[in-house]
């Protein structure tokens, strides 16, 4: 008998020769919606977690650098990209044409619950294909061979952007009509939520704070963020951190991506990814340096007093070296290499990603799509910007009771948590909350809230943080969106050691591939100093 786990794994691992038509004539042109359902949801997170939309971004945001062991990364480290480097674009669209095709057939096939959470996840990754390459095709794409030259947006995105909030206000309000199935038979196919509306309605009003938050620091914009959020604002957000779960195993072609991509194979042998991307000197300097908890048990801790938050850093980074399995009470074996260093941070000398997301043997925990933390921090920077009226979180003995305190330190407590228990839904846990209480009791600048001198910079601080080993795009975006202000989302400037006369890079360029095929409607005069229409500092 096939079990409910590999059942979807079966899913996962067919679905796409029966989604793609026009990559293969040869092949099935036809499948249930709910079997493309899961497998679109599995792509949506393995290309979250790839190389375009994860670890080029997350370089560039400080989280992660080169090995010097290696040779390589030249297009990072330089800031000279051309058409042919960090392809943002066909893998993303190709994504897009499945939750199309579950749109199309869902009412045929007797699944038509379907339909609200693949144009949720459409949205998603709209938002994800303007934050990366700007003006892209929108209302004339995905018609297949009756237009196969689509026109482009001419607003650097501005318009799907609203467009998409529109849609995810429709969405949220169809799915909340609907009658959704219990059975488990059916509500197997959702990898995400198993089925559970409410808690897709929650995910869809977060991605949308989370479009109406990018546009945070342009002039004239908060009219239309506030009434934006406030008229979803009862529909709430999400409660836990957002979880794939297909059943992933420790077998070849089936194990997490994050964990395949950057960490290890079935056989338990370490990648070349993860001897090679490295943790970056900007995230580990902070939690080197941010004065505040102590190690995880069972490890020796620093003194109470120690200058270092080493409850996270021993969750996020390994101490230097190749094959490391434990974590050390010792500041000085966490290592992190500076974006373009050419030479002094071999693999053996430098920290690979943490047991958060690699630990040895470990390839069939749930991937992690969202976390909790990210929404918090998100509803304290509206919160603090715009006054808007969240709901207040419960929190423990000892953390603030009033917005945006609040919100803020439930991100920070959220984050805590998961790093704390990583390999369970996290936010369930309080094995983090003695130290995250401590951690933001601390009277440090951007950590205690009542002591920041800009509590918006704190708060982008704290989601940087967050979205480490999670969402390298959304952490670029971010830091995009602050970078030239007053309240830059990060510690220090994330700039590489290079010296180059290359700008620092604001976007991807759209790829040869779109350029050749469609070459009469890709906007002209762009370079990688071309900023999105959010990125206005």
């Amino acid at each position: 008998m096939i079990g409910a786990s590999t059942l979807v794994l079966l899913i996962l691992g067919s679905c796409k020769r029966f989604v793609d038509i026009n990559t293969n004539p040869n092949a099935a042109t036809s499948s249930q919606a709910s079997f493309v359902f899961s497998g679109a949801l599995g792509t949506t997170y393995r290309n979250q977690t790839g190389t375009a939309q994860h670890i080029v971004p997350s370089t560039w945001t400080g989280m992660n650098a080169h090995s010097t062991s290696f040779t390589g990364g030249g297009a990072e480290k330089t800031y000279a990209i051309t058409n042919s480097d960090f392809n943002g674009f066909d893998a993303p669209f190709d994504n897009i044409q499945d939750y199309k095709y579950i749109k199309e057939h869902a009412d045929g096939d007797g699944t038509p619950w379907l339909k609200g959470p693949a144009e949720v996840m459409t949205c998603l990754i709209f938002q994800t294909l303007v934050d990366m390459n700007g003006d892209i095709p929108y209302g004339e794409a995905l018609q297949g061979a009756a237009n196969v030259t689509p026109h482009y947006t001419a607003d650097q995105g501005k318009s799907i952007y609203e467009d998409l909030v529109v849609r995810l206000d429709a969405a949220m309000t169809a799915m909340a009509g609907e009658t959704w199935p219990t059975d488990a038979a059916v509500t197997i196919f959702d990898i995400y939520f198993n089925g559970n509306r409410d808690n897709w309605i929650r995910f869809a009003n977060t991605i949308k704070l989370r479009i109406l938050m990018r546009q945070s620091f342009m002039p004239g914009r908060g009219a239309y963020i506030t009434t934006n959020i406030n008229n979803t604002l009862a529909r709430g957000y999400i409660t836990g951190n957002v979880l794939v779960n297909p059943g992933y195993q420790i077998v070849a072609g089936k194990l997490n991506p994050f964990y395949a991509n950057w960490g290890f194979n079935e056989l338990n042998n370490i990648t070349s990814n993860h001897q090679y991307r490295k943790m970056g000197a900007v995230i580990l300097n902070w939690l080197k340096t941010s004065n505040t908890t102590n190690a995880l048990p069972p490890v020796a801790s620093p003194a109470a007093t120690s200058n270092a938050d080493t409850f996270r850093l021993q969750s996020l980074a390994w101490p230097a070296g190749t094959t490391v399995i434990a974590p050390s009470a010792n500041l000085s074996n966490y290592i992190g290499i500076p974006l373009g260093a050419g030479s002094g941070y071999a693999t053996a000398s430098s920290s690979p990603i943490g047991p958060f997301q690699i630990t040895q043997g470990l390839g069939n925990k749930a991937g992690m799509m969202m976390l909790l933390a990210e929404s918090y921090l998100l509803q304290a920077e509206a919160s603090q910007r715009y006054g808007i009226a969240f709901a207040v979180p419960a929190l423990p003995a000892g953390f603030a009771v009033t917005n945006p305190q609040a919100l803020y330190e439930a991100g920070i407590l959220a984050h805590f948590r998961t790093c704390a228990a990583p390999f369970t839904a996290g936010n369930a846990s309080n094995a983090g909350d003695a130290y995250a209480l401590r951690y933001v009791l601390r009277p440090i600048d951007n950590i205690n809230w009542l002591l920041s001198t800009d509590k918006i910079r704190a708060i982008l601080i704290q989601k940087w943080v967050t979205l480490t080993h999670i969402n390298g795009l959304e952490a670029w975006s971010e830091y995009r969106k602050s970078s030239g202000s007053a309240s830059v989302g990060v510690p220090s400037l994330v700039k590489t050691v290079v010296a180059t006369t290359n700008p620092e890079p604001v976007r991807y360029l759209i790829p040869l591939g779109e350029v050749s095929a469609n070459g009469t409607n890709v906007p002209t005069g762009i370079t990688v100093a071309t900023k999105i229409f959010w990125d206005v500092n």
